[in-house]
């Protein structure tokens, strides 16, 4: 066992049992902080515990990972390698691209997050690191957010920034005028031209002070200027909403995507309005359902069932790059234009982006 899973094994104890009660408070809280809340379900041996009052659809919208043991009975009912072997695709069009060699190469996509080691991951071959990492440990977050990058597009080139938690607002001002002078040198093949933050450049304040506003506008200035489009929580709110797959009986396929923002879905009553305007304005995009790398040896996998913008933005910012191989000049809304005329529609009448028909679209 690694170091990052003793910690964990340390660092939180599981109820002894977990009835929907106790999933739906990990689910509705799954994009808070709490570690607890974060990694559920993961590395841990289950036999001991009762979830025969858990349903098998509500265990698909939690997180675990293949490392996790339960008893025999509830491995047949929660079908747990089923759910693994479909989180392994990309869906929303992704696989038939990859499937014909668009796979995101000769573009660079730039990704600022927490701490990255890269030497045994498998996306070691496309990470250029461009900062030390601040602190001597290996993210999970960036582990996670690189590796959405990576299965998306895995011919990209990445660059890699580690953001400073002590001193964070500048650390992500600080490589974003890196990049800017980055490509004022770069030729245009070997521009960074998508970046992923996944959080607001901003969000560190309840207020930002005025000279940071400016400084932020001067800086997506000039990247729009340049063709480079910058993917944070902000921007993505304005036109995008996280889905989640909604699976047969037998968790053998995906049967049609649903809004997977649980926090708000779960009171449908108190947030109709917010819900209503997100389903009328946003296009579903990747986010729950998938699989993402964690610290420690290139096999080792969580499954999130329900995710937060974190795991989200990345998937965005790598389906924007593929279209970039095609249209260098696209700009963030242009692409979300272009997913409106091509997307699909779910069973309730949300709009699924397609990036198949996006592609063939794209000139």
């Amino acid at each position: 066992m690694n170091e990052f899973k003793k910690y964990l094994m340390k660092a939180y104890t599981l109820p002894d049992e977990i009835d929907e009660s106790v999933a739906n408070a990990y689910i509705n809280q799954s994009c808070k902080n709490n570690i607890e809340r974060i990694w559920q379900l993961c590395f841990r041996d289950l036999r001991n515990i009762d979830l025969s009052k858990l349903s098998p659809e509500i265990f698909a919208k939690l997180t675990f990972s293949k490392e996790t043991i339960i008893k025999k009975a509830d491995e047949d009912r929660f079908k747990i390698n089923n759910i693994i072997k479909l989180a392994k695709n990309n869906y929303f069009g992704i696989d038939k691209l990859n499937e014909i060699g668009v796979k995101g190469a000769g573009i660079h996509v730039a990704v600022l997050d927490q701490g990255l080691k890269v030497n045994d991951k498998i996306f070691k071959k496309n990470v250029i690191m461009h900062t030390d990492n601040k602190k001597n440990n290996d993210s999970m977050h960036a582990n996670a957010v690189v590796d959405t990058i990576y299965k998306i597009i895995p011919e990209a080139t990445i660059h890699f920034y580690s953001e400073d938690f002590d001193n964070l607002t500048e650390s992500r001002f600080e490589a974003l005028e890196h990049i800017i002078e980055y490509n004022k040198n770069a030729v245009e093949k070997e521009k960074i031209k998508v970046i992923s933050v996944s959080a607001g450049i901003l969000n560190q304040f309840k207020k930002p002070p005025e000279m940071l506003i400016n400084r932020l506008k001067k800086i997506k200035e000039d990247f729009k200027k340049d063709g480079c489009v910058i993917v944070d929580s902000n921007e993505y709110a304005k036109f995008f909403s996280i889905a989640s797959p909604k699976y047969n009986k037998q968790f053998t396929g995906v049967l049609d995507w649903e809004y997977g923002e649980e926090w708000i879905n779960r009171y449908k009553e108190r947030y109709k309005e917010v819900i209503e305007k997100k389903k009328k304005e946003n296009i579903l995009v990747p986010g729950g359902g998938r699989l993402y790398a964690i610290p420690g040896q290139k096999t080792e996998y969580v499954y999130c069932g329900s995710a937060s913008y974190s795991w989200s933005i990345p998937c965005v910012a790598a389906m924007i790059a593929m279209l970039k191989t095609k249209n260098k000049d696209l700009l963030l809304e242009d692409f979300f234009e272009l997913a409106l005329q091509k997307c699909d529609y779910s069973d309730d009448g949300w709009r699924v982006i397609n990036l198949n028909t996006m592609y063939k679209g794209c000139f």
